[in-house]
């Protein structure tokens, strides 16, 4: 059996330049964008944790930093803002998948697989959500594009041909 490594997502997530002006009479303080700006801060803060953390040999102070850059993950992902006027669709979808995909790594790496199952049902879901909304604004093809690409990289590699 092929041994199928995880990945980590390893790239910070940049503010949003138009969540800094205030467009529309919208103040940026105000109006769910503090919650963006904490969202990513936690985020970029779990992703430097998690990071410091995979510098450290195995040890309990490693696990530790690991715990806590899973919870700062999850912090991160409760506080994006369910108005997409606030934080687009684009930085709220980049941010939850790579929380939730960084916590799996966390916790598979640390042994605790069913922890990490749970939170790939709930990617699963974040996936599923996405397709979903991508149906309704008309990007069919773009979805169908991503999904084809995911079935490929998931296919197991053909072990011998068909006599």
């Amino acid at each position: 059996q092929e041994h199928v490594a995880i990945t980590m997502f390893t790239n910070p997530i940049k503010i949003d330049p138009s969540l800094s002006t205030s467009t529309h009479g919208i103040n940026p303080i105000s109006d769910g964008h503090s919650n963006a700006y904490a969202c990513i801060i936690l985020y970029n803060r779990a992703l430097a944790t998690h990071l410091e953390a995979m510098e450290i040999p195995p040890s309990t102070y490693q696990e530790s930093k690991l715990h806590s850059a899973s919870k700062l993950y999850e912090m991160a992902i409760d506080l994006i803002p369910e108005n997409t006027e606030v934080m687009n669709l684009r930085f709220s979808t980049i941010i939850t998948l790579a929380a939730l995909n960084n916590v799996c790594y966390i916790h598979h790496s640390l042994g605790e697989h069913d922890v990490a199952l749970h939170h790939v049902y709930d990617l699963e879901a974040s996936l599923e959500w996405l397709r979903d909304y991508v149906g309704t604004v008309g990007l069919q093809n773009m979805w169908r594009k991503v999904y084809f690409n995911t079935m490929v990289l998931l296919k197991p590699p053909i072990a011998a041909s068909v006599a």
